[in-house]
């Protein structure tokens, strides 16, 4: 048996809704497997939150690896991001990408140190690219259509 669902212009929020999260079936859930955020006059906060949080763990990655101490600090500091990440990472605020690019600049910076201006502006560039086109995307996706 099949089931055909029409949905109509004053139902914009359950396709909005089911569009960002899908339905629970039997229990069950479907994986997520996009990030579908919308960014409105006010919802901007977690996204320069992201911005911020990677340039801070890009920051404190290269900073650590300048240093360039003995293996066994690598060893907690590591550790230590990825507790970090794992303890925030329910929170609200989007600090979690801060953990990760943390962990992403040790692994690059570790063979070759020498790069980390490149990796550094390569890895806050491409955040600050995301943030934009997810802000122009979720401005565009925000509008509703007129009911007709």
């Amino acid at each position: 048996m099949t089931t055909v669902t029409w949905w109509r212009a004053d139902r914009w929020d359950n396709v909005s809704r089911l569009r960002i999260r899908p339905p629970e079936v039997a229990g069950q859930s479907p994986p997520i497997l996009i990030h579908s955020s919308r960014i409105t006059g006010r919802g901007t906060a977690p996204h320069v939150g992201r911005l911020v949080s990677v340039f801070a763990g890009a920051l404190a990655g290269v900073a650590l690896v300048a240093w360039d101490p003995p293996s066994g600090v690598y060893a907690v500091a590591t550790a230590g991001a990825v507790a970090a990440a794992a303890g925030t990472h329910p929170s609200r605020w989007y600090v979690t990408a801060g953990f990760t690019t943390f962990l992403v600049f040790l692994i690059y910076l570790s063979a070759d140190p020498d790069t980390a201006g490149e990796r550094f502006g390569e890895r806050v560039g491409e955040t600050l690219l995301g943030v934009a086109l997810a802000a122009l995307f979720g401005m565009a996706g925000s509008r509703r259509p007129e009911p007709g």
